[in-house]
């Protein structure tokens, strides 16, 4: 999502939002540029993706507009479009809220727009990081049966960088999933790693065989508009578990 802002339809948005901080302008746009997927998690955000409530009622997993720099740390920057992300519902509500951890932990937190550059943080932003340099895939065999395609650590990063992969998979929930979790949320979490590794499993193992790779994606194009499918094309990706 890196050329977001560069888009017309960013321009237009942000001309409706000046004068009224409406943050619902950018909505449509941050949408379209992650292909209806949330850029954290990359479950669906067209409506179709549902799970069960605490009580048992169906809850769809709807975009939100989050602030990635939270507003009870950074009052500053409530009304500021730059600190404006896409997320689902539960990657917002349940997994990040209002958490924003620096490196070192001792770090100075920034007081104004002109301190932000010194910042390092922890929580990776999908408009201005690359996932590509921070992390890799493993696709997971887990001993119950369960099959899960989860984010690790990139090797070789600095202490930074690798500070910032961990923090972000255990923020979300992306890697070293707990199989034994109750909380719905959690358990659709879950449910979502498994549903990654079956649409890229195959991929993933044919990504050596030009002729089987391309016939795949021929087939589902729509693979293409994930970002797990930037991590195949790099063969930035691992096989774990009991049959492999």
């Amino acid at each position: 999502m890196h050329d977001l802002y560069e888009l017309a339809a960013y321009a237009l948005a942000l001309t409706k939002y000046t004068g009224n901080n409406d943050w619902r302008f950018f909505k449509d746009v941050h949408l379209e540029k992650a292909h209806y997927k949330c850029p954290i998690c990359e479950v669906k955000l067209d409506n179709s993706a549902q799970r069960s409530s605490k009580k048992g009622k169906p809850v769809t997993i709807r975009a939100t507009i989050d602030h990635y720099r939270p507003m009870n740390l950074y009052d500053f920057l409530k009304y500021e479009h730059k600190n404006f992300i896409l997320m689902c519902l539960d990657c917002n509500n349940h997994y990040k809220q209002h958490t924003f951890p620096l490196y070192p932990p001792e770090s100075q937190r920034a007081e104004s727009k002109a301190e932000l550059s010194a910042e390092n943080p922890l929580i990776i932003n999908p408009i201005f990081d690359d996932p590509l340099e921070i992390f890799g895939l493993i696709f997971i065999q887990h001993s119950d049966g369960r099959k899960t395609l989860e984010l690790k650590p990139k090797d070789g990063l600095n202490a930074y960088l690798l500070e910032k992969a961990n923090e972000t998979i255990k923020t979300f929930d992306l890697g070293d999933c707990d199989m034994a979790t109750i909380h719905s949320v959690e358990s659709y979490r879950l449910t979502t790693h498994s549903i990654n590794y079956e649409l890229f499993y195959e991929l993933a193992l044919a990504r050596n065989n030009k002729k089987q790779f391309t016939l795949m994606l021929k087939g589902n194009p729509g693979l293409k508009t994930y970002g797990f499918f930037r991590f195949i094309m790099r063969k930035q990706f691992e096989f774990k578990g009991t049959s492999f």
